[in-house]
């Protein structure tokens, strides 16, 4: 297989620096021959097939893996023994670690975190979302907030910055969960918020078995039956 790239000398301790071995262009971009790319630890951190490459300052590193069409670039890192394939793209101050996966169409960017075992498929946006535990965020979900546990964000999904998805909770269809005036609002138990459903405002607590599909405005704390 003829390499696409080899490892020089880097700027920071532990790190090589990657140059482009030949032209190719990737989600758009065009790497020249010559070009120098972001910082690896080996090899094995960036496949040498597909057209994945890293920009930047971006650093792929320890027993992580880019590789397919993927992107990472700005000052994105990507750790520990994560996966990143497909055509992603990770920008930003994003970091990826712990055993996270990342695949298909999905854009992750600004400040956010994908940690532990969290899977993120499809076209889903994670931007400046945390994502922690075994969080599985897919289709084309939206996240600014938190999500840990073994929550669930699906379908048409928005989870808006300051709003938490905890243990079993579900989030999917419309629904939309967003903040007021810097409210706390969380989603817990086996709650499951769906439908066309609006949850917006502060101090909302849904938990227990609660299932919203419906507006859910400041102040109310729901843990059992239908909010419709």
């Amino acid at each position: 297989m003829e390499k696409k790239y080899k490892l020089i000398n880097g700027l920071y301790s532990g790190l090589y620096r990657i140059e482009a071995l030949k032209d190719f262009e990737v989600q758009g971009r065009k790497v020249h021959k010559g070009q120098l790319g972001g910082h690896v630890s080996s090899e094995d951190n960036l496949s040498q097939s597909g057209n994945c490459w890293i920009f930047g300052d971006a650093k792929v590193r320890d027993w992580a893996k880019l590789s397919g069409d993927a992107i990472a670039t700005d000052n994105c890192l990507i750790k520990d023994h994560a996966i990143v394939d497909g055509n992603v793209s990770v920008y930003g101050d994003a970091i990826i670690r712990g055993y996270a996966q990342v695949h298909d169409e999905v854009e992750v960017y600004s400040s956010s975190i994908i940690a532990d075992h969290s899977i993120v498929t499809n076209s889903a946006c994670i931007f400046g979302g945390n994502l922690y535990d075994n969080a599985r965020i897919k289709d084309n979900a939206e996240i600014n907030g938190i999500v840990r546990g073994n929550a669930e964000i699906k379908d048409n999904a928005y989870i808006g910055c300051h709003a938490e998805v905890n243990d079993n909770a579900k989030c999917f269809g419309n629904a939309k969960i967003d903040f007021e005036n810097n409210g706390d609002i969380k989603i817990c138990g086996s709650a499951m918020v769906y439908g066309n459903a609006e949850i917006n405002g502060k101090n909302i607590v849904i938990g227990g078995d609660a299932k919203i599909t419906n507006k859910v405005h400041t102040n109310r704390h729901i843990y059992h039956g239908f909010y419709y």
